[in-house]
């Protein structure tokens, strides 16, 4: 089975992008356009309600990548 990812625009903001876990819970990826990356969590109930975030600068957001990246590699090895 794949992973489902939605993609929400953010008119003037950014770009979101979920990923929905197979127990239906949000997981978003948020992309502002001034460069800003925030990592955030949403309730089950109610996507739309944030339960907690964390902001990332570019590097911090590139390692972040990089670990889960690792980690989804090394699985399938």
């Amino acid at each position: 089975m794949g992973v489902r990812i939605e993609k929400i625009d953010l008119p003037g903001i950014g770009v979101r992008h979920d990923v929905v876990t197979s127990e239906g819970q949000h997981i978003g990826v948020l992309s502002y356009r001034d460069g800003k990356r925030e990592v955030a969590l949403y309730d089950h109930d109610d996507p739309d309600a944030c339960l907690g975030s964390v902001e990332l600068s570019g590097d911090e957001a590139a390692a972040l990548s990089d670990l889960l990246g690792h980690a989804a590699l090394l699985s399938q090895l």
